[in-house]
């Protein structure tokens, strides 16, 4: 009975030292984490910001190329050549990106 008793007791001991490795195992996991979706938080602003900068800054030289174009050609022509140019200049964006996606 006695060595029953030990038995127990250690069982015991080992599901406790067991318990706090646990807790101290998801406490750093989750400082981690943490740290992971902040970083994740303020790439993915910057990211945003970026972009809107950067429609901003095609939509304007786009006003300036379709203003200095219609000088020389009149409007529709103008809005003919800045409309090829932008779906040129997309279309080699998608191209870009389709070909680093499969590498």
């Amino acid at each position: 009975m006695k060595q029953f008793a030990e038995l127990v007791v250690k069982v015991a001991d080992l599901v406790e030292a067991e318990g706090r490795s646990l807790l101290q195992t998801v406490r750093g996991e989750s400082r981690s984490a943490r740290e992971y979706v902040a970083t994740m938080g303020v790439a993915l602003a910057c990211l945003i910001t970026g972009t809107c900068v950067l429609i901003g800054g095609c939509a304007l030289i786009g006003v300036a190329a379709f203003l200095w174009i219609a000088q020389y050609w009149g409007s529709a022509a103008a809005a003919g050549v800045c409309g090829a140019g932008f779906l040129l200049l997309g279309g080699i964006g998608v191209w870009i990106f389709q070909a680093r996606a499969k590498a």
